[in-house]
């Protein structure tokens, strides 16, 4: 069997007590390729965690495990400390949200919700009061007699979401619920989905590929690569303090800058980037002098000009895009690097033309060396 590299280290659920927990989980559809290897986290009692990666990353995969859908090659899943792994589906008491909504078309929208409750033989003079109170929650009231195909795309996903609460599950999973929605609805119904999460204290699994999206809903974020989980994190660590090249480069926008470190003093390292430009940065752990690497910095944290105590790129403008709020400028290092940087417009913005050479600035704690090879 073809090993990657394996998750050896938990990452746990903050400190609350873990609903689900994935005990060194691996998956194989043809016995040689890993899709998921090694997976270990756990998933805290009412936390919101999101599985976000690229398509082929493991996300999905991982979520239709939980499900009961797929199974694991190796290792155990629990829920609330109890092996998950051959418990069949339907009786996982799990609430299920998905892209293509799933709805009945034959059936009202009453019908869809009182559908969950009828399986599990709650009493009829129960069912009611139940399915209005689901449709009050998803702000649908007094759209019960209606049919699915009467309803938008937006109200539809609403009773997705209200079949998967109708029966109060303690464990939500939502699989790119939002992906088929125009934009301005999407953004709405992640607002609407977060306050759900926190009016209802329901532990939600979320599997997405729309970095905005999990940076909006989420406690924490999983950040899947190639089978494993790059870094799991709360959205600002994620931005803020990746671990890993590949975590810096998927999570928001980032300038990316090679090089080799050559001294280290506790967490912070000079780096000579190519075009014999050395910078200060604060290093992922393990590095060591001769590493190569390469320096990530947010393109808010650039600025104009030398700052005291900062580090500064000569380089030449290749481009400015007036944006309002801030001006946005690209420009080439001597090394051929393209820099992106964001210049707020406080007090005016600086006169500038095509091919002048520009100072860029950023402090050696906005700037993070991390190991090339993991890129």
């Amino acid at each position: 069997m073809t090993m990657t590299m394996a998750v050896t280290k938990r990452a746990d659920a903050t400190t609350r007590a873990a609903a689900v927990r994935f005990d060194n989980v691996s998956k194989t559809y043809d016995g040689h390729h890993l899709v998921i290897d090694g997976l270990s986290l756990d998933i805290g009692q009412g936390e919101f965690l999101t599985f976000l990666g690229p398509s082929g990353s493991g996300k999905t995969t991982s979520l239709m495990m939980l499900a009961g859908f797929e199974t694991p090659t190796s290792g155990e899943i629990y829920l609330d400390g109890a092996p998950f792994t051959n418990v069949p589906p339907h009786k996982r008491g799990l609430g299920f949200v998905f892209q293509n909504y799933a709805l009945f078309p034959h059936m009202s929208v009453a019908e869809n919700l009182a559908f969950p409750l009828e399986v599990r033989q709650v009493p009829r003079a129960s069912i009611k009061e139940k399915v209005e109170r689901a449709l009050t929650m998803v702000s649908l009231a007094g759209f019960g007699e209606r049919r699915p195909q009467q309803l938008s795309g937006g109200q539809q996903q609403r009773v997705a979401v209200a079949r998967a609460l109708v029966f109060e599950p303690s464990l939500i999973l939502m699989d790119e619920p939002l992906g088929a929605l125009d934009k301005n609805l999407r953004e709405q119904l992640q607002y609407e989905i977060r306050h759900l999460h926190r009016n209802l204290g329901v532990t939600i699994v979320y599997v997405t590929h729309d970095q905005s999206e999990a940076m909006t809903l989420s406690d924490r974020i999983a950040v899947f690569n190639k089978g494993f989980v790059e870094q799991i994190d709360a959205p600002r660590r994620l931005y803020d303090e990746p671990m890993t090249a590949f975590v810096a480069g998927f999570i928001g926008e980032n300038n990316r800058l090679d090089g080799e470190l050559t001294t280290l003093a506790g967490e912070r390292g000079l780096v000579t980037l190519s075009g014999d430009c050395t910078v200060d940065a604060v290093c992922a752990a393990g590095l060591a002098p001769g590493a190569r690497v390469v320096v990530s910095v947010r393109p808010e944290r650039m600025s104009l000009g030398a700052r005291e105590g900062a580090n500064t790129i000569a380089a030449r403008l290749e481009e400015q895009v007036y944006l309002g709020d801030h001006l946005r400028i690209a420009a080439r290092t001597p090394g051929g690097r393209l820099v992106i940087a964001k210049i707020p417009n406080h007090d005016g913005l600086p006169a500038l033309s095509l091919n002048d050479t520009v100072n860029l600035s950023f402090r050696p704690e906005d700037a993070r060396a991390l190991l090339l090879a993991e890129a």
